[in-house]
């Protein structure tokens, strides 16, 4: 008789997966009021704009004409976006600012204000981009830095020139 042999052969598999602790934010951080500008930034306003968070003691319609209300900040004002909407903006120096038709010429966080006291930059882009976070002061110093070296350049969103030299 022959022996034979059996031979059993055992294939295993082992899948790993890594899990993160911090879930991924999936929100439209531009328009999310839960989620403005970054993921998990609440807007007590309820209203958030090209990931700024608006603010509701700013009136709709502001000129520079009617003058500037002060909302919060020192720097920051009551201005309006290419829609005519009140919103609280860090003030900008005119000859630096970016010029905008509407709030996709901006950079996420600063809102296109329309009506402002600098000069309109074009005929097909009338307003300036200004920044919408007056809550974050290191926004606020960089604009004031630049503030103080600008004023044999003109005036700023809030103040024209004549202004300026008048001393408001």
């Amino acid at each position: 008789m022959k022996s034979s042999t059996i031979t059993i052969t055992r294939t295993s598999t082992t899948k790993t997966t890594q899990s993160s602790t911090t879930p991924t934010c999936t929100a439209d951080i531009l328009s999310d009021p839960l989620n403005c500008g970054r993921c998990r930034r609440v807007c007590s306003s309820g209203k958030c704009q090209n990931g700024a968070c608006g603010s509701a003691q700013c009136a709709n319609n502001q000129t520079c004409d009617g003058g500037f209300k002060n909302c919060g900040a020192s720097n920051c004002f009551c201005f309006s976006d290419s829609s005519g909407i009140g919103f609280c903006g860090i003030n900008a120096v005119c000859f630096s600012a970016t010029a905008c038709n509407n709030d996709r010429d901006c950079n996420s966080g600063s809102i296109c204000a329309k009506e402002t006291c600098c000069p309109p930059p074009s005929e097909d882009k009338p307003g300036i981009c200004l920044l919408g976070e007056c809550d974050n002061p290191a926004s606020q110093l960089i604009v004031l830095s630049k503030m103080q070296h600008s004023n044999s350049r003109g005036g700023t969103a809030a103040y024209g020139v004549t202004r300026e030299r008048n001393g408001h």
